[in-house]
């Protein structure tokens, strides 16, 4: 038996033919800007870190990070045996691609 509070909860649930907002997933470049905007504010960080402060992720998070290291944006290194215990720094380079881009954004 449904409660009353259920039935009338589900009236009010949006359907598919409602026009709900959905948002448009990131591009790559985007989800790169914003790794490197978190990076600008706290410079040295474990992947864990960036993981919680972009809410991306693991697997997409990863792969940012090694297509930043590939264009020499970011600097990983390992401070023990772990896979995990990694500590992300972001080079001169990066910190000059983001203001460059965020410059692009404003105008």
């Amino acid at each position: 038996m449904i409660s009353k509070r259920f039935a009338q909860d589900m009236d009010k649930a949006p359907n598919a033919d409602s026009n709900t907002i959905t948002a448009e997933p990131l591009t790559e470049e985007e989800k790169h800007l914003k790794i490197l905007e978190v990076l600008s504010a706290k410079p040295c960080m474990s992947p864990t870190e960036i993981i919680v402060r972009t809410g991306f992720l693991i697997g997409e998070t990863r792969k940012c990070l090694e297509n930043l290291v590939e264009r020499g944006f970011l600097l990983m290194r390992n401070y023990s045996e772990s896979i995990d215990d990694k500590l992300v720094v972001i080079t001169y380079e990066g910190l000059s691609y983001y203001k460059k881009e965020l410059e692009q954004h404003k105008q």
